[in-house]
């Protein structure tokens, strides 16, 4: 569960970043007290996460020594969604604020990737030494995949032409699961936003024109198509079986499932205003993908239209 506790703290760095990012004017030139400002501010984010981690999962599990973990088949890899969201937003948002000191796009781009990268390295470092957890290589290779997405776009292409996005829906669970869903996701909206698996819908947004390679340059550039991916009914890491209360449950008869999306989405980066104000808040939503229609495949062979997908 903690790993979405990243995920959290990319929102957070998304609006700190966000608001002198797109409220202050990009440097064109190095700016030494800006680069300052840059590696003070992501050295007390990181430190400030890494104390809120110890404090909040690490200190309360036993420690050992380091060991590998394989759960590449857990929660059917959405937590793997998560670890390459995170990096890739993470990476982004580092790239920006070196820009904005003046540093150049290749550069900037390049210090980001290893940033998202190496910050969720330490994380897993961590998991290798805990014995409720352990060191993931799907976890790495899903942070290295997000990382390389931003970075191989913006030394190709320059620019973010497939956005990763994260969206969330809040489950009312069933009153014979409720207990065991708030064991492990929690009842708050922000707990379940951090820790609900079956929440949490990841999605590859981008605009068709781009790829057709004609100009994207018109007055509906901002509308994207997106595809996502989901699951549902995951009451444990592998298996619908847990122990509560003193009592072991088998609830395989709820079927685990994934679910396969397509709905079209808004790129806020491509409206054009000139409040600074709506700038960083164009920033910020530029990572979550829109409520809006959409169409669902799911593995249990079911095809249904939405009005609003979440």
């Amino acid at each position: 569960m903690k790993r979405f506790f990243l995920l959290y703290l990319i929102f957070v760095n998304l609006t700190v970043f966000g608001q002198f990012e797109k409220t202050l004017s990009y440097s064109d030139t190095v700016n030494f007290k800006r680069i300052a400002f840059v590696h003070s501010s992501i050295a007390t984010t990181t430190v400030g996460s890494f104390i809120g981690l110890y404090h909040l999962w690490y200190k309360n599990y036993p420690r050992s020594n380091f060991h590998l973990f394989n759960d590449n088949k857990g929660w059917l890899q959405i937590d793997k969604f998560g670890h390459f969201y995170t990096a890739y937003a993470y990476s982004k948002n580092i790239a920006e604020t070196y820009r904005w000191a003046g540093v150049s796009q290749n550069k900037s781009s390049i210090y980001g990737a290893i940033g998202g990268f190496t910050y969720q390295l330490v994380i897993e470092i961590l998991d290798g030494h805990s014995a409720q957890w352990g060191f993931s290589m799907g976890d790495i290779t899903a942070n290295t995949i997000g990382s390389s997405l931003f970075l191989l776009q913006e030394l190709a292409w320059k620019k973010q032409i497939i956005q990763p996005k994260f969206s969330f829906k809040y489950m009312n669970y069933p009153d014979d699961v409720k207990q065991r869903a708030n064991d492990l996701f929690g009842s708050s909206i922000s707990q379940r936003i951090l820790k609900d698996y079956n929440a949490q819908t990841y999605w590859f947004s981008f605009n068709p024109q781009y790829l057709l390679g004609f100009k994207n340059d018109n007055k509906f550039s901002f509308i994207n198509l997106s595809f996502g991916y989901g699951a549902e009914n995951m009451y444990g890491t592998f298996f619908n079986s847990f122990k509560m209360n003193g009592e072991t449950f088998d609830r395989s008869d709820l079927v685990r499932y994934r679910q396969f999306y397509i709905s079209p989405d808004i790129d806020f980066t491509k409206i054009k205003t000139k409040s600074k104000p709506l700038k960083a808040l164009f920033f910020i939503l530029s990572s979550i993908k829109m409520p809006l229609p959409g169409i669902e495949y799911n593995s249990l062979n079911e095809l249904k239209f939405h009005w609003v997908i979440f």
